[in-house]
């Protein structure tokens, strides 16, 4: 996820936008009624995506766009994939390998999920395993940033026959979606979510949020509009899950909900005009939030059990936020003394 970095001027709305979808996606994996998981996930990745096309720079060669993709997405992916791989093998050799079955755990316990970080997908196949699903939005925003360049530079920088491209590869994505395989490198996420990329761009190269929504009162209306119609869109269209190719029943109307998440989350987000350090910090920290959230989830979760809490949505607010908050120690360590897991940022 992109991060402002040490930028003179931050973006606020950006910040408190990415703050609010990482929270999103912390929610979004737990166990809750699945009419919010189908709300959630119309609009949280696709902001994500919108938000990193907003801040791409465009000056750029294909190039220079690979080093700095691999530089701040996919070494940040292995280091925390090889992580959690080290985490996994220690808990599976301190537990034992009675799990694993078909008589192969050295398969099951390495090969497969060294295969499963090199394939780059947020699923397991038959002959991979994903350790860490949500790391598959790194490879994939990677493969977004190389799409984008590529058209950007074939068209020469012209808008026009940019959003014609855009076109093209929306057609492209409904090729890929009769093809029965699984494509490396989170290949085909990268397709179905470049729409928002490249919108968020062209907002990014128009200069176009200088003029939204200066009237709070109207943000918040259209904001809460804008959910309320994604909540009822998803009653129709289904769960759509970018990870998994998935766009529900329709995919005019998975673009339509997406887009309207993101303009909701901007009138929310576009109030925000007071610098916070925390909000700042959870903006900076997406990457690590987004890594560890889900283990963090299943600890806090252990303890509550144990006092016989029942997961309640109560409790999964209270334990949502706590688990953001608990990761603020990691993101000011990594950031200070191993930036590199976070693509150098600071």
């Amino acid at each position: 996820m992109e991060n402002i970095g040490a930028q003179k001027s931050r973006v606020l709305w950006v910040d408190f936008a990415k703050a609010f979808g990482i929270w999103l996606v912390i929610v979004g994996h737990m166990t809750i009624p699945s009419h919010l998981t189908q709300f959630i996930f119309a609009f949280h990745m696709p902001l994500f995506f919108f938000i990193s096309g907003y801040l791409e720079k465009n000056n750029r060669s294909v190039k220079d766009e690979i080093l700095h993709g691999v530089k701040t997405l996919l070494i940040p992916y292995v280091i925390l994939y090889l992580l959690f791989f080290v985490y996994n093998i220690s808990i599976v050799q301190h537990f034992g390998t009675e799990q694993y079955s078909g008589g192969y755990p050295l398969k099951d316990l390495v090969v497969k999920p060294l295969v499963g970080m090199f394939f780059g997908i947020g699923r397991s196949t038959h002959s991979s395993t994903m350790l860490n699903v949500p790391l598959w939005f790194l490879v994939g925003l990677f493969c977004t940033k190389i799409i984008h360049r590529i058209l950007f530079v074939i068209v020469k920088g012209n808008i026009d026959y940019y959003i014609l491209g855009i076109g093209v590869v929306i057609i492209g994505m409904f090729g890929l979606k009769f093809i029965k395989l699984s494509i490396p490198f989170s290949l085909l996420p990268a397709v179905e979510a470049f729409p928002f990329f490249a919108v968020g761009n062209i907002l990014q190269e128009k200069n176009r949020l200088k003029t939204v929504l200066k009237n709070r009162l109207m943000s918040i209306i259209i904001s809460i509009a804008g959910f309320v119609i994604i909540f009822i869109g998803v009653i129709y269209n289904g769960k759509a899950d970018i990870n998994y190719f998935i766009y529900g029943k329709d995919a005019l109307l998975f673009y339509i909900l997406g887009f309207v998440g993101i303009i909701s989350t901007m009138c929310i987000s576009l109030l925000y005009t007071k610098q916070n350090w925390l909000i700042t910090t959870f903006s900076n920290g997406t990457i690590i939030i987004l890594a560890f959230h889900g283990l963090l989830n299943g600890y806090i979760f252990r303890i509550t059990s144990i006092f016989g809490l029942e997961q309640t949505l109560l409790l999964v607010f209270i334990v949502s936020v706590l688990n953001m908050f608990i990761e603020i120690i990691p993101i000011k360590f990594i950031q200070r003394f191993i930036p590199i897991i976070v693509g150098g940022r600071k």
